[in-house]
């Protein structure tokens, strides 16, 4: 694979995101933002930290120069999560669309990393184990109200103004995985890609070691596309298609996506051997945030899927990449910080121009602010 010329996208400026206190001991949301989407007001901010079970809200301010106003959602509250209490849901993927807040749990196992107080026999202990939690196979939506100020807020039912009703729900995660060697408990979305030709030998295998690893969520009308960090196949990055139909009290099942039935739809992108980290609509396009699939601080890169959100040509399964797949830019990142996760377009009130709003995972020193903020980069996207 050729390679393209190597740009670094330009950094237009950054704008502070001020989150409050944590609950209990646990550290600030900034120091683990693993995905945001902004409204399209360009007032709100629902961002996520993979450490947490929670999504986060922030409201521009009225000088328009920062978001802060930070309200703390539990997700166990709306959508009735099976794991302990204290236990994460690493959440990896939020879109905005049809009136909800959609939310993507990676799907992935975890190894455990030693700590540098280990002795040998416990750092070696500690790579041995390897975690299967259930919280972290979450895949659900919940509905949008307004609030005061018209501000978004999040709900647990919403009525229409045709007289439906939206509900929170999520898909099942109580599916025994009979192909997989520990039968646990995982998601309907697992158990129907378990013994996948394709997919079915990583699901064991624990993320950031090339393991089945959602990063990144599109909502379509009919579509939603599912950016994997892993596997990435012979330098290929996958993105899985799905669809979901509505049950009782807003619960949701998987839903044929093509004539022959199946479930789901694999598309592999030529991403450079690089794995997805976000997803975002574009216009008819679907843009990608790409990075290593390894524990790795970089490359990250920028990638145009050209025409995959288009209603009119639905994307057929199979390999894109030459002129289906554009490279955009690079994005920085540091050494042992600053990894890129998440992006969405923001388009500031009063702007006329819609910018890259990136948020980092493991912020910089020079990017904190005060005890709980921190600095996201706004890009200049070509073409937009």
């Amino acid at each position: 694979m050729t390679s393209p010329a190597r740009r670094t996208l330009p950094r237009i400026g950054q704008i502070a995101l001020e989150f409050s206190a944590p609950d209990g001991d646990g550290e600030p949301p900034r120091e683990h933002l693993s995905c945001v989407v902004a409204s399209a007001d360009g007032r709100t901010l629902w961002l996520a930290s993979d450490e947490t079970a929670t999504v986060e809200r922030l409201t521009l301010s009225d000088e328009g120069t920062h978001f802060a106003a930070h309200e703390r959602v539990p997700l166990r509250d709306r959508l009735g999560l099976p794991g302990a209490d204290d236990e994460e849901a690493d959440i990896e993927g939020l879109a905005l669309r049809h009136g909800y807040l959609w939310v993507a749990g990676s799907h992935s196992l975890a190894r455990r990393r030693p700590k540098k107080a280990d002795d040998a026999e416990a750092a070696l202990s500690r790579l041995t184990n390897v975690k299967l939690e259930a919280n972290r196979f979450l895949f659900g939506r919940i509905p949008l109200a307004k609030g005061d100020g018209n501000a978004a807020q999040l709900a647990d039912k919403v009525k229409t103004d045709e007289g439906g009703k939206l509900r929170a729900g999520r898909l099942s995660i109580a599916e025994k995985q009979k192909h997989l060697k520990a039968a646990a408990t995982r998601s309907a979305l697992s158990a129907a890609v378990c013994a996948d030709e394709h997919f079915g030998p990583f699901m064991e295998v624990p993320a950031k070691e090339n393991g089945f690893d959602v990063e990144g969520i599109v909502v379509l009308d009919d579509r939603i596309f599912l950016g994997l960090r892993g596997p990435v196949l012979r330098g290929h990055a996958t993105v899985l298609e799905i669809a979901v139909a509505e049950g009782k009290r807003g619960s949701l099942a998987l839903a044929p996506v093509g004539e022959d039935g199946a479930v789901y739809r694999k598309h592999f992108l030529g991403l450079d051997g690089l794995g997805i980290r976000s997803l975002m609509p574009h216009g008819d396009d679907i843009l990608i945030l790409a990075g290593p699939t390894m524990d790795l601080d970089g490359p990250v890169r920028i990638y145009r899927w050209r025409q995959a959100a288009s209603s009119s040509a639905p994307r057929a399964a199979g390999v894109y990449g030459g002129e289906d797949v554009a490279y955009l830019g690079d994005l920085p990142f540091g050494d042992g910080d600053d990894h890129a996760e998440g992006m969405t377009m923001l388009r500031l009130p009063g702007s006329s121009v819609a910018h890259l709003l990136v948020v980092y995972d493991g912020p910089a020193a020079d990017r904190r602010r005060g005890a709980h903020g921190v600095l996201a980069d706004l890009f200049a996207l070509p073409g937009s």
